[in-house]
């Protein structure tokens, strides 16, 4: 039988053998298990204990059949893994050289390239104007708002579409005439602003 996280020589501990150590991770991404709601930690066994303390009120039990699933991820073959992160890195790329585009065109656009998640969260004018002129087109963004206040006047666009569905729309974002707060297009050369 497989051994527990609790028995990985060294759990809670650093490169050094100091104490103190907590890691905590989950299936979600790595796997494309986001619906099974599992994640692990290893770290000293006085931490744990009290951490079980708040996990016990906050968390039902995990179904038998997440488990066994997210069990059968852990330990089995690993390939997959490299093929998303690549696959997703492929999808980053795009969406990031697609934003430069419109930089490039004259769109005043902020953005930092994400280095884990499969999103990316740039600064547009106003929010609510960017989100609902795509919806109005077809594409769905997520206001930044919906994170917290300092995701005001941000987006959301996740990359966790096939290529092909990013590219059909961002030809909808770059070639329709989405306006905020101004008459510029972003398809006639003009200077705009997400």
């Amino acid at each position: 039988s497989p051994a527990s996280l609790s028995e990985v020589a060294g759990a809670g501990f650093d490169e050094k053998g100091r104490g103190g150590v907590v890691t905590v991770n989950a299936v979600s991404k790595t796997y494309a298990m986001t619906g099974f709601r599992l994640g692990y930690l290893t770290a000293r066994e006085e931490y744990v204990e009290q951490m079980l303390k708040i996990h016990q009120y906050i968390q039902a039990c995990a179904s038998s059949i997440s488990q066994r699933a997210a069990l059968a991820a852990l330990t089995g073959p690993q390939d997959c893994v490299a093929a998303m992160k690549s696959e997703f890195k492929r999808r980053r790329d795009f969406v990031v050289a697609a934003l430069r585009e419109m930089q490039r065109a004259g769109l005043e656009l902020e953005f930092s390239v994400p280095r884990g998640a499969f999103y990316i969260f740039p600064r547009v004018r106003d929010e609510t104007e960017f989100v609902t002129a795509l919806q109005r087109r077809g594409v769905v963004v997520t206001p930044g708002s919906a994170f917290g206040s300092r995701g005001k006047d941000h987006v959301r666009i996740s990359y966790a579409a096939s290529l092909e569905v990013l590219k059909r729309a961002f030809e909808v974002i770059q070639d329709q005439p989405l306006r905020f707060g101004s008459a510029d297009r972003l398809d006639d050369g003009g200077r705009g602003a997400l």
